[in-house]
């Protein structure tokens, strides 16, 4: 049975041992999410339940608004990220899980809240050199243009001044590598 709720938290007070899943949905606000996020927050969980402790795997998904760090444009990107959580009653029982999927909680516990994790999940999920497409090509260094959506048509320099030749007999740094490859090439 899947159990669908508009808040971030699930009951586990009076919870039976098995397998439970749920349908959560939340807004950006609610997770103190920056503007980027606009879309609801999607999450599927499932959490098993056994005497000693409480297993959550959740799938979480939404949409942000960013701009792109190469061409500046603003692009939609989709998020999707899995967690795991094991909740425990006891320390004892937990070595086979990682600190970072662990909590301990006391039996008492009515609910299981979610909010942080879920905030976690996806600030984890968004990548931090934010690309609208891979094959992006930017923008022109020489004059601005967004290279996606034309051709540039500024005369790129391709000398780096450390290769020209001083005046007056002086040496620049590669002369030497200069005249190497010249008479290789001859």
């Amino acid at each position: 049975m899947k159990h669908v709720q508009s808040d971030l938290r699930i009951r586990i007070s009076q919870l039976s041992e098995g397998i439970h899943n749920y349908q959560l949905i939340s807004h950006p606000t609610e997770l103190d999410l920056a503007e980027n996020f606009q879309e609801s927050i999607s999450i599927d969980a499932s959490l098993e339940k056994t005497k000693r402790q409480l297993y959550l795997r959740a799938s979480v998904s939404t949409k942000a608004k960013f701009q792109c760090d190469r061409c500046a444009v603003e692009f939609d990107f989709p998020i999707q990220s899995l967690y795991n959580i094991c909740y425990t009653f006891d320390e004892k029982n937990s070595e086979s899980f990682p600190d970072d999927e662990l909590r301990t909680i006391h039996i008492g516990t009515p609910y299981l809240e979610l909010v942080d994790d879920v905030r976690e999940c996806i600030m984890l999920a968004v990548p931090m050199k934010l690309i609208c497409k891979e094959e992006c090509r930017g923008l022109c260094p020489h004059c601005g243009v967004n290279m996606n959506e034309k051709d540039c048509v500024c005369a790129e320099e391709n000398t780096d001044s450390r290769w020209v030749h001083e005046p007056h007999g002086a040496s620049a740094p590669f002369d030497v590598l200069r005249t190497l490859i010249s008479n290789n090439k001859n």
